[in-house]
């Protein structure tokens, strides 16, 4: 049947355009407070996205850095307009150019990616450093993983650990739906397990992946099995194991569905060798955990 596949390297994240509308909050609760802004974000909220543009346009010819954030998420969405990313790179820019973190971590997402942009690493770099300065951990975490695989920068594990470090011990500042943080925990997680610029720490893997598993991350619900079943750095124990690759099949999105399946191969590998009642006992822990992280994990 095989043995459990090796640990996971993390996928690349940054504040792309399906997180956009997250981070800023747009289409949560209608806002309280009412002026162009508000009205464009309470529009967004309805699937107005007409209405929205049409309010942050009047809010951005006042200059509201918020509001050009706005536009640039619908041109990059392609809501209420058509698919434009060298559009939603010049509202980005106004937003970065006037200090708002978000913007500036956008506009690196672009230069890195050449969208709407010329590809420039450097460039990203250059608005990732005035984000991460301001404490976005989203721009920290991604100022590492472009640290941690040379791009733009000469590689530095040192450099990225520190910035991995910034994101995952700083408070919700950003309100950043926690993203950055269970980002850096598991990469530092897995710096430690690897031994990628410090020496090799399974117990401190353990941890660190330990943290992000309880956001729901699932790349880091799957290390913490394989760390369990081969009983590194932690006590060896097939309940566990089995407990987070089935957390980690659950929290996989659909887009993940390779990594959803080598979670559930991974699940069936430790149930063949499992007694009924240790099987009994996972389960239930699985639904306890599903349970108190209603929010977090998928439904």
């Amino acid at each position: 049947m095989g043995g459990v596949p090796a640990i996971l390297d993390g996928v690349r994240r940054g504040a792309g355009p399906a997180l956009l509308a997250l981070l800023l909050g747009l289409g949560s609760a209608a806002p309280v407070a009412a002026g162009p802004y508000e009205n464009g974000e309470a529009a967004f909220t309805r699937g107005s996205y007409a209405a929205a543009l049409r309010w942050w346009r009047q809010a951005a010819a006042e200059s509201d850095p918020e509001a050009e954030v706005g536009l640039g998420t619908l041109y990059a969405l392609g809501l209420g307009v058509p698919h434009d990313d060298a559009e939603a790179a010049r509202w980005f820019r106004q937003a970065a150019e006037r200090g708002l973190p978000l913007a500036q971590v956008r506009l690196a997402d672009l230069y890195r990616d050449g969208q709407g942009v010329p590809k420039s690493p450097a460039d990203a770099i250059v608005w990732l450093r005035k984000a991460a300065a301001q404490g976005s951990a989203v721009a920290q975490v991604s100022l590492a993983d472009m640290y941690r695989d040379g791009i733009g920068v000469a590689q530095n594990y040192a450099e990225a650990l520190h910035w991995y470090r910034q994101a995952a011990e700083q408070d919700d500042a950003w309100g950043e739906v926690n993203l950055g943080f269970a980002d850096a925990q598991f990469h530092i997680g897995f710096m430690d397990a690897t031994g990628r610029g410090v020496p090799q720490d399974y117990e401190a893997a353990a941890a660190w992946y330990r943290k992000a598993a309880d956001q729901a991350f699932a790349d880091a619900q799957f290390n913490l099995g394989v760390l369990y079943y081969n009983g590194q750095g932690v006590r060896q124990d097939d309940v566990s194991a089995h407990l987070w690759f089935q957390l980690a099949a659950q929290c996989y999105p659909a887009a993940a569905s390779t990594r959803r399946d080598n979670a559930v191969k991974s699940r069936d590998i430790v149930a063949a060798r499992m007694t009924p009642a240790q099987l009994a006992r996972s389960r239930l822990l699985a639904r306890q955990w599903l349970a108190a992280h209603a929010d977090l994990a998928p439904q």
